[in-house]
Protein backbone atom coordinates (compact mmCIF):
# COMPACT_ATOMS: atom_id res chain seq x y z
CA UNK A 1 0.00 0.00 0.00
CA UNK A 2 1.35 3.50 -0.73
CA UNK A 3 2.39 6.00 1.93
CA UNK A 4 4.53 3.22 4.26
CA UNK A 5 7.81 4.28 5.36
CA UNK A 6 10.70 2.53 7.64
CA UNK A 7 12.87 -0.64 7.76
CA UNK A 8 10.85 -3.70 6.83
CA UNK A 9 14.36 -5.41 7.04
CA UNK A 10 13.84 -4.87 10.99
CA UNK A 11 9.96 -4.97 11.14
CA UNK A 12 8.96 -1.24 11.43
CA UNK A 13 6.24 0.63 9.33
CA UNK A 14 5.12 3.73 9.58
CA UNK A 15 2.28 5.57 7.74
CA UNK A 16 3.09 8.50 5.96
CA UNK A 17 5.78 9.27 8.52
CA UNK A 18 3.44 9.45 10.83
CA UNK A 19 2.95 7.28 13.86
CA UNK A 20 1.84 9.75 16.97
CA UNK A 21 -1.92 10.79 18.30
CA UNK A 22 -4.52 11.51 17.11
CA UNK A 23 -4.44 9.70 13.96
CA UNK A 24 -1.09 8.15 12.88
CA UNK A 25 -0.41 3.90 12.09
CA UNK A 26 2.52 1.82 12.87
CA UNK A 27 3.89 -1.47 12.77
CA UNK A 28 6.82 -3.36 14.66
CA UNK A 29 7.44 -6.92 14.84
CA UNK A 30 9.23 -8.75 18.16
CA UNK A 31 10.50 -12.00 17.89
CA UNK A 32 11.79 -13.90 20.81
CA UNK A 33 11.60 -14.18 24.95
CA UNK A 34 10.05 -10.62 26.27
CA UNK A 35 9.26 -9.37 29.95
CA UNK A 36 6.12 -7.87 30.54
CA UNK A 37 5.93 -5.76 33.01
CA UNK A 38 3.07 -5.84 36.01
CA UNK A 39 2.88 -1.97 35.60
CA UNK A 40 3.42 -0.39 32.45
CA UNK A 41 4.34 3.10 34.06
CA UNK A 42 6.13 1.65 36.40
CA UNK A 43 8.41 -0.72 34.67
CA UNK A 44 11.65 -0.19 36.50
CA UNK A 45 9.89 -2.63 39.30
CA UNK A 46 7.64 -4.66 37.98
CA UNK A 47 9.78 -6.42 35.58
CA UNK A 48 9.45 -10.23 36.19
CA UNK A 49 12.44 -12.86 37.29
CA UNK A 50 11.38 -14.81 34.09
CA UNK A 51 10.17 -13.94 30.35
CA UNK A 52 6.84 -14.81 28.54
CA UNK A 53 8.50 -17.97 25.85
CA UNK A 54 5.24 -18.98 24.54
CA UNK A 55 1.73 -17.65 23.43
CA UNK A 56 -0.04 -18.30 26.32
CA UNK A 57 2.19 -17.07 28.76
CA UNK A 58 2.58 -13.46 26.75
CA UNK A 59 -1.35 -12.66 26.67
CA UNK A 60 -1.52 -14.12 29.85
CA UNK A 61 1.02 -11.67 31.17
CA UNK A 62 -0.17 -9.17 28.63
CA UNK A 63 -3.45 -8.84 29.75
CA UNK A 64 -3.14 -9.08 33.61
CA UNK A 65 -0.79 -6.16 32.86
CA UNK A 66 -2.04 -2.68 35.36
CA UNK A 67 -4.31 0.30 33.95
CA UNK A 68 -5.17 -2.19 30.64
CA UNK A 69 -8.24 -3.58 29.65
CA UNK A 70 -6.90 -6.14 27.14
CA UNK A 71 -9.66 -7.74 24.55
CA UNK A 72 -10.27 -11.41 24.88
CA UNK A 73 -7.84 -13.48 22.85
CA UNK A 74 -8.95 -14.71 19.83
CA UNK A 75 -7.31 -17.63 18.21
CA UNK A 76 -5.12 -16.37 14.34
CA UNK A 77 -3.45 -17.55 11.97
CA UNK A 78 -0.68 -16.05 9.89
CA UNK A 79 1.08 -17.58 7.37
CA UNK A 80 0.31 -20.68 8.73
CA UNK A 81 1.67 -20.13 12.38
CA UNK A 82 -0.70 -20.47 15.34
CA UNK A 83 -1.49 -18.20 17.61
CA UNK A 84 -3.74 -15.08 19.60
CA UNK A 85 -4.86 -11.79 19.18
CA UNK A 86 -5.51 -9.40 21.26
CA UNK A 87 -6.01 -5.48 21.78
CA UNK A 88 -4.56 -3.30 24.49
CA UNK A 89 -4.99 0.25 24.96
CA UNK A 90 -3.23 3.07 26.57
CA UNK A 91 -4.91 5.20 28.74
CA UNK A 92 -6.33 8.38 27.79
CA UNK A 93 -5.81 9.70 31.29
CA UNK A 94 -1.84 8.22 30.99
CA UNK A 95 0.46 10.52 32.31
CA UNK A 96 3.78 9.54 30.73
CA UNK A 97 5.98 12.14 32.82
CA UNK A 98 4.80 10.06 36.10
CA UNK A 99 5.60 7.10 34.84
CA UNK A 100 9.09 5.67 35.41
CA UNK A 101 11.81 7.83 32.70
CA UNK A 102 8.66 9.43 31.42
CA UNK A 103 8.34 6.18 29.61
CA UNK A 104 4.67 4.32 29.39
CA UNK A 105 5.98 0.63 28.46
CA UNK A 106 4.73 -3.26 28.04
CA UNK A 107 7.90 -5.39 27.65
CA UNK A 108 11.47 -5.61 27.56
CA UNK A 109 13.89 -8.18 25.93
CA UNK A 110 16.52 -10.30 28.02
CA UNK A 111 19.84 -8.50 28.89
CA UNK A 112 21.13 -6.58 31.77
CA UNK A 113 19.19 -3.45 30.39
CA UNK A 114 15.70 -3.07 31.65
CA UNK A 115 14.16 -0.26 29.63
CA UNK A 116 10.93 -0.70 27.61
CA UNK A 117 11.86 -1.89 24.47
CA UNK A 118 8.17 -1.47 23.39
CA UNK A 119 7.08 1.85 24.62
CA UNK A 120 4.17 3.23 23.66
CA UNK A 121 3.61 6.76 21.57
CA UNK A 122 0.47 8.69 23.46
CA UNK A 123 -2.53 8.00 25.62
CA UNK A 124 -4.85 6.69 24.13
CA UNK A 125 -2.47 4.56 21.68
CA UNK A 126 -4.70 1.10 20.98
CA UNK A 127 -2.40 -2.41 20.08
CA UNK A 128 -3.69 -4.90 18.43
CA UNK A 129 -1.16 -7.52 19.00
CA UNK A 130 -0.75 -10.87 16.76
CA UNK A 131 0.87 -13.47 18.96
CA UNK A 132 2.31 -16.68 17.22
CA UNK A 133 4.44 -19.28 17.53
CA UNK A 134 6.49 -19.15 14.96
CA UNK A 135 8.48 -22.63 14.83
CA UNK A 136 8.89 -22.36 18.96
CA UNK A 137 10.03 -18.92 18.58
CA UNK A 138 7.85 -16.54 20.18
CA UNK A 139 6.72 -14.11 17.16
CA UNK A 140 4.77 -10.16 17.59
CA UNK A 141 3.22 -8.35 15.38
CA UNK A 142 2.20 -5.29 16.65
CA UNK A 143 -0.31 -2.63 14.94
CA UNK A 144 -0.09 0.74 16.58
CA UNK A 145 -3.20 3.07 15.95
CA UNK A 146 -5.41 5.60 18.10
CA UNK A 147 -9.57 6.64 17.76
CA UNK A 148 -9.03 8.84 15.26
CA UNK A 149 -6.26 7.02 12.65
CA UNK A 150 -8.42 6.53 9.56
CA UNK A 151 -10.14 3.12 8.90
CA UNK A 152 -8.14 3.08 5.77
CA UNK A 153 -4.81 2.82 7.50
CA UNK A 154 -6.21 0.27 9.65
CA UNK A 155 -7.68 -2.03 6.97
CA UNK A 156 -3.99 -1.78 5.41
CA UNK A 157 -1.92 -2.86 8.48
CA UNK A 158 -4.42 -6.08 8.63
CA UNK A 159 -3.41 -6.75 5.28
CA UNK A 160 0.23 -6.75 5.74
CA UNK A 161 -0.63 -8.88 8.59
CA UNK A 162 -2.47 -11.00 6.79
CA UNK A 163 0.08 -11.39 4.12
CA UNK A 164 3.59 -11.93 6.25
CA UNK A 165 5.73 -14.34 5.76
CA UNK A 166 8.44 -15.83 7.85
CA UNK A 167 12.04 -17.30 7.19
CA UNK A 168 14.79 -18.55 9.38
CA UNK A 169 17.34 -15.64 9.52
Amino acid sequence: APGWYGQPAVGILIKNDNSGAPDGAGMITFFGDLYVYGDPCAWSTTRPDTPSTTVDELVAALTAQASRDATAPVDVTVNGHAGKSITLRVPDDAEFSECDDATFGSWGVPGPDPAPFRYHQDPGQIDTLWILDVDGTLAVIDMAYYEGTPQSDIDEMEAIVNSATFEAP
